[in-house]
């Protein structure tokens, strides 16, 4: 489209465009309600889907802001791996773009692509201009100094008093940018100073410091970083800054005395000092969102994270493993169990994108012949048809239906049954693990498979069940987020969840 836009109005056949975009629209519709209306064949479904590429978005989009249903996001997925594997090839990608497809990952960024966090960081730019008009007259350090003030100084950097240093949101970039607290990790700091000092003219890079990200401000050739003009051959020394702390200059001599105390080499000294790579960021971004998760588990009540944690996980696998590459393949292959498991339990329809970009990394190891058989497995399994399994007389004792909301009688959580047994039908070692020939019924009552607010999913007695009603702004933002995955929308009048699919149990 934007080259498309940049030519002559009358070279471009829009009504064939306009077409295109109407069978794409049509088709994609389609294929959701198919998606919606049968747990059958959805990996293929999905793949179908995203093989249009990015036409899909408008249609996803007006989909996913009907009523309450919930979009999904392997698309969101699919752009950001594209961007990192366009990085990892060695194609041009920005550091906020190969940042911001973290943000792609997680539903509550709510971004459909990485553009619209560049537009959230030119709005920072412009925001900065209108402040200070005279900006332009200003020397390479004036002006770099200004900009750490300006971000200091409107929150755009560090973070609030009081606030935990390793919260999984201070990971992102864009759930920064829209967060009114705009908290967020020195990485993350860095990334915003150096996209706003990039767009005034300044070369600011990140600078790979060990445990603490900083800026390193290049000044322009033949000028030193005060805007004097210096002897033919003659480099100018560089400016650091750390703006997550300070919106002052970091003296050379201060990281230098760091790498001494941690005993760096000089070509470690050299390496820490310079400018690092965007894969690099990329890489380390990752890491640090895998060290948030560890701390979440200490967390008084960790189902308060605002962040998706399996999302943020699954995110930093990915990244962890495009970047590291084949290069390091025992590297590779310890990430290799997280990520398959987290696919498996979370993410299946995402088969096809590790088949893409996971599966050539192990070319000639001995995963390789595993990871296509389980990826085959998981299409095979995803074709077969359900068991159907209807309200007949038989089943007459089962009491709830599928989509209501419950709350647990003993120990208080809220959740949705997604499906139902007219008996106890897990194995005995469960039973008796579960105590269940404790309970008044024993195993011979009706069990119910449902999705609870801490995104686990169980298996519950039918008398520890008590039915509620709830307005749908009073139910947890994390169970309407897995929601999507089993229905179609939320009934305001019956204060339940409606799902079309009628091929497992077709009378509820």
């Amino acid at each position: 489209m934007p080259s498309k836009l940049t030519e002559s109005v009358w070279s471009v056949d829009w009504k064939e465009l306009y077409i295109t975009r109407c069978l794409v629209d049509r088709a994609v519709t389609h294929v959701l309600d198919s998606i919606l209306a049968s747990q059958t064949g959805r990996i293929e479904k999905f793949h179908t889907i995203i093989s249009f590429g990015y036409d899909v978005k408008d249609t996803l989009v007006r989909h996913s802001l009907a009523e309450s249903s919930m979009e999904d996001h392997l698309a969101r997925r699919s752009i950001a791996v594209s961007e990192w594997s366009s990085l990892v090839n060695g194609e041009h990608v920005s550091l906020e773009q190969a940042l911001g497809a973290f943000d792609l990952f997680i539903p509550e960024s709510g971004y459909g692509d990485s553009n619209e966090i560049s537009a959230k960081l030119r709005g920072i730019v412009t925001e900065l201009l209108a402040c200070n008009p005279d900006i332009e007259l200003l020397t390479p350090r004036v002006k770099a100094l200004l900009v750490a003030s300006f971000l200091r100084e409107n929150n755009l950097t560090g973070i609030e008093s009081g606030r935990d240093y390793h919260c999984l949101e201070h990971n992102f970039l864009g759930f920064a940018l829209s967060d009114p607290g705009h908290n967020s990790l020195p990485l993350i700091s860095a990334a915003i100073y150096c996209y706003v000092a990039q767009n005034l003219g300044l070369n600011a890079r990140p600078c790979g410091f060990p445990f603490h990200v900083h800026v390193i401000v290049i000044p322009p050739s033949g000028l030193d970083m005060d805007g004097n003009k210096l002897e033919d051959g003659i480099l100018g020394q560089p400016l650091y800054m750390d703006p997550f702390r300070s919106d002052r200059e970091t003296p050379i001599s201060d990281l230098e005395n760091q790498l001494n105390f941690l005993g760096a080499s000089s070509v470690e000294k050299a390496n820490f000092l310079g400018e690092s790579l965007t894969s690099e960021i990329v890489l380390r971004c990752g890491k640090n969102i895998l060290n948030s998760v560890e701390q979440i588990s200490q967390l008084p009540n960790p189902h308060l994270v605002p962040v998706d944690v399996a999302s943020a996980r699954y995110a930093a696998f990915w990244s962890s493993m495009l970047f590291t590459g084949a290069s390091r393949p025992m590297d590779l292959r310890n990430y290799l169990p997280w990520l398959m498991e987290i696919v498996v339990t979370e993410f299946p329809s995402d088969v096809y994108l590790i088949e893409k970009h996971i599966l050539p990394l192990f070319q000639g190891m001995l995963e390789y012949d595993d990871i296509l058989d389980g990826l085959h497995v998981m299409q095979a399994v995803d074709g077969l048809p359900k068991q159907v399994r209807r309200r007949t007389v038989r089943n007459k004792t089962v009491l709830y239906r599928i989509g209501q909301v419950f709350q647990h009688r003993r120990y208080g959580y809220r959740a949705i049954i997604t499906g139902w047994d007219a008996e106890c039908g897990a194995s005995e070692q469960w039973m008796r693990t579960m105590n269940i020939d404790q309970l008044q019924a024993s195993s011979h009552q009706s069990f119910y498979h449902v999705l609870v607010e801490d995104k686990s999913v169980r298996y519950v007695a039918e008398e520890n069940i008590e039915i509620i009603t709830p307005h749908v702004s009073e139910l947890p933002r994390a169970l309407l987020a897995i929601a999507g995955k089993h229905f179609k929308r939320w009934d305001g009048v019956t204060r339940t969840f409606v799902s079309n699919m009628r091929d497992e149990y077709p009378d509820d």
